[in-house]
């Protein structure tokens, strides 16, 4: 029995298009060659997860999280500011970004560059330390 491609009729097209225009927003930024060199010294520089070190562990960083996230930016030349200043960078493992990300809230404009205790053992699955 032939079955239907929910996608090809659009049932889910507007959350697809909005994650789309969202990437296609940002890219302009990531591809940026300057951030693109600060973000290499820094990880060189910085080569261990700056907040799995403050919990204890040692833990190979493979991101860069800006602690005041360059969106926020007042204007273009802010948002660059932000975007390349190494004073607003955090070297950072992808589960302690996912886990800083999820804590984010756009409502606030506070620096997003650290976890509680119990933020930490949950993004890194440690539920057994206590």
């Amino acid at each position: 029995m032939p079955t239907i491609n929910r996608n090809k009729l659009g049932a889910w097209s507007r959350k697809k298009q909005s994650t789309k225009d969202s990437y296609q927003k940002w890219t302009k930024y990531y591809h940026n060659p300057q951030w693109l060199g600060e973000r290499d010294y820094y990880l060189r520089m910085h080569p261990l997860c700056e907040c799995c070190m403050k919990h204890g562990r040692i833990v190979p960083a493979e991101h860069v999280h800006h602690k005041v996230p360059f969106g926020r930016g007042r204007d273009e030349e802010h948002k660059l500011q932000l975007l390349t200043n190494p004073k607003n960078f955090m070297s950072i493992c992808k589960k302690c970004h996912g886990a800083l990300h999820k804590k984010d809230n756009i409502k606030t404009c506070m620096s997003l560059d650290y976890l509680t205790d119990e933020e930490y053992a949950e993004a890194h699955d440690l539920k057994w330390i206590k």
